[in-house]
């Protein structure tokens, strides 16, 4: 089972962990290592002997019909090393991408991929198949990406790449997943999909003994980018502190298990909101460490969704979020309370060992 090219959000390092606890050979090989330093087994870059940016510069400029070009694919598998492509092919059965890249620039090796007979799965996450374009040019009811590449978002070239490679995949891959997202160009293209939940290691991310040293409730907030409410948040949060005696620690650009350690002894997490109405990575592990979490979640994803009906994530926007903080911060039972759902619900929903017996069924379907 190979798994890559691309390890945003840790989360193919967690399906390769459930997966080999299951008897499956699973292996994450990155292009390159996340800056939070989630783990892989191997670092491949199969992007070309020149510079991507270079590479992708020169193909971009012969980019009217990319998909399919025998000269294009021809020249991209001479720029790079072709050994490791046929070493793959006939070490795996199963490729899983995500972001809707394959192992070279451009998916050019899906053709190869394909002719061997082996089996394709693609999973979008968020940005992958959000567009502020399509949310502006449909029936949805809210802008689609209020993060850093929303104006990249709406160009035209940006829409356009994006639904390129959304019907591209369609017709190659054999399954796509992608996780919720709003204005998602899968539900506006018609492009049928399983959900995508987020797997977690339940045993690592629990309670345990502490080295650092607090004598104050604490509330953290550790965004993966400013993006994601983080100064609506601190002014919040900075409000209450003139009413309330707490601390605040905001955690960014750090490695996951430094991440780990702080959600080990906080007392309330404040996830994000603005991010298209349902919550991340992040607050799968607060939950996990049984922490009470904060977060914009939108109640028709729980509506059309049941299995999130009992999702114990305080619900937030800018507006409300002052007064939920402030609920929480008075009552230690209800921190406890909420807690402890958050734990349950981490078992029962995104445990690895859960999410993993679900993908290793669909695996064995194709």
């Amino acid at each position: 089972m190979f798994l890559g090219p691309i390890g945003i959000a840790g989360v193919l390092w967690d399906y390769r962990c459930g997966l080999r606890k299951l008897g499956v050979d699973a292996q994450l090989i990155l292009w390159y290592q996340h800056e939070f330093k989630y783990g892989y087994d191997e670092l491949c870059d199969t992007s070309g002997l020149i510079p991507r940016r270079a590479f992708y510069y020169v193909t971009n400029m012969i980019e009217k019909k990319i998909y399919g070009s025998d000269w294009v694919t021809k020249t991209m598998l001479e720029l790079r090393n072709r050994d490791k492509i046929e070493d793959f092919i006939q070490r795996f059965d199963v490729f899983h991408f995500r972001s809707g890249h394959s192992l070279v620039p451009h998916n050019a090796d899906v053709r190869s991929l394909k002719k061997a007979g082996k089996k394709i799965v693609m999973t979008y996450w968020g940005c992958d198949s959000r567009c502020a374009s399509a949310a502006l040019s449909s029936n949805y009811p809210e802008k689609a990406c209020l993060c850093k590449l929303s104006g990249r978002c709406r160009r035209p070239c940006r829409y356009t790449k994006k639904v390129n490679m959304i019907k591209y995949w369609s017709k190659n891959a054999d399954m796509i997943f992608s996780g919720l997202t709003n204005s998602s160009l899968l539900d506006f293209l018609g492009v049928p999909y399983e959900l995508a939940i987020i797997p977690i290691d339940t045993e690592h991310w629990k309670r345990f003994e502490s080295e650092i040293k607090k004598d104050k409730l604490l509330i953290v907030h550790a965004p993966s980018s400013v993006y994601k409410g983080t100064t609506k948040i601190t002014d919040s949060v900075h409000q209450l502190q003139k009413k309330y005696d707490f601390d605040f620690k905001v955690i960014q650009g750090v490695p996951n298990e430094t991440v780990r350690e702080w959600l080990n002894v906080a007392d309330i997490v404040v996830d994000q909101f603005g991010m298209g109405g349902w919550y991340g990575r992040l607050s799968v592990e607060s939950m996990s460490m049984g922490n009470p979490t904060l977060s914009h979640i939108k109640d028709e994803h729980k509506e059309t969704h049941k299995q999130f009906s009992d999702l114990p994530i305080i619900n937030i926007t800018p507006d409300t979020l002052y007064d939920r903080l402030e609920e929480l911060i008075i009552d230690p039972g209800l921190r406890k309370k909420i807690g402890k759902e958050s734990r349950k619900y981490v078992e029962n929903i995104h445990s690895s060992d859960v999410v993993c017996k679900r993908l290793l069924d669909t695996y064995r379907r194709l």
